[in-house]
């Protein structure tokens, strides 16, 4: 709904409400996997520094981290993209009042 008709007193139906609150759900969870994914980073060079000062292999331990970082870094990517790639019903009427009041500007310039 637009905002004139919330602020004259309409209620956000439900089905809009679940829309938002999926884009919430997407949006926490790319941050939280972002999150993990750099803690896991984080990790990952101080396990390197460390096998580098005592002369340790640490393979065995980095790769899985890395691989592990990286994975998550792709979920909340993809994440992000699902909430921002989905055209939503209100952006989509948002977006057709911006572009006729766009042209409309335009046209008298």
């Amino acid at each position: 709904k637009t905002k004139a008709a919330l602020d004259a007193g309409e209620t956000v139906d439900e089905r809009e409400q679940l829309v938002y609150r999926r884009r919430m759900q997407l949006t926490i969870r790319a941050i939280e996997l972002l999150t993990a994914a750099t803690l896991l980073i984080s990790t990952v060079v101080a396990v390197m520094f460390f096998s580098v000062i005592s002369r340790i292999n640490l393979t065995l331990v980095v790769v899985p981290l890395f691989i592990t970082a990286m994975l998550l870094v792709m979920l909340a990517s993809i994440c992000f993209l699902r909430e921002v790639g989905w055209p939503q019903p209100t952006s989509i009427v948002c977006f057709e009042h911006w572009l006729k009041f766009s042209l409309a500007r335009s046209s008298y310039g």
